[in-house]
């Protein structure tokens, strides 16, 4: 593909996931790997963010690194004067967001002939994280019943998204 993306396995690199109220106070952090995100989230052109459903959401150690590194001054400000309704900035306007995110639900031919709602994760990433940061181009894929796939099934997943992650980032040679 040609796209330079830079890999985070937040288990393997011990992250811490909460965020202390001196952190939320002083608007910044002093650890060194939140900087070292948070200057990667300013500098990449796309995000893409693979993770497994929990409870309808990504795991709280995700949540708890978008907490600290998706935060004001990086993804997303405030501007007006002081005491008054101040107005949200964007900060990531732009940017593309892509998700994968497996879950056990139910896939579509095992729910019976009721249509669905999309899964939680999709307006969560779409609205309340992508889109409060101005990041419009947006792709959620939602892998369903992952447990019951076969081998097969999960390979044609891996090809299907490989071919999505190109195709989505391709646009313009985004950093993710």
């Amino acid at each position: 593909m040609g796209i330079p993306v830079v890999y985070h396995d937040l288990y393997r690199e011990s992250f811490d996931p909460v965020l202390v109220e001196e952190e939320i106070r002083r608007r910044f952090s002093f650890d060194v790997n939140v900087q070292a995100y948070s200057r990667e989230v300013t500098e990449a052109e796309g995000y893409l963010f693979v993770h497994p459903d929990w409870w309808g959401m990504p795991p709280a150690l995700l949540k708890g690194w978008l907490d600290r590194v998706f935060r004001p001054g990086i993804a997303y400000d405030y501007e007006g004067q002081e005491f008054v309704r101040k107005q949200r900035v964007p900060l990531l306007a732009g940017r593309r967001g892509f998700v994968v995110c497996t879950t056990e639900r139910e896939s579509d031919d095992q729910a019976g002939s009721e249509p669905r709602p999309a899964h939680p994760v999709e307006a969560l990433w779409r609205e309340a994280i992508f889109g409060f940061c101005g990041i419009k181009e947006v792709s959620v894929r939602v892998l369903d019943d992952l447990r019951n796939t076969t081998l097969n099934r999960r390979r044609a997943w891996l090809r299907e998204i490989e071919e999505e992650t190109e195709s989505f980032f391709s646009h313009g040679e985004p950093k993710i």
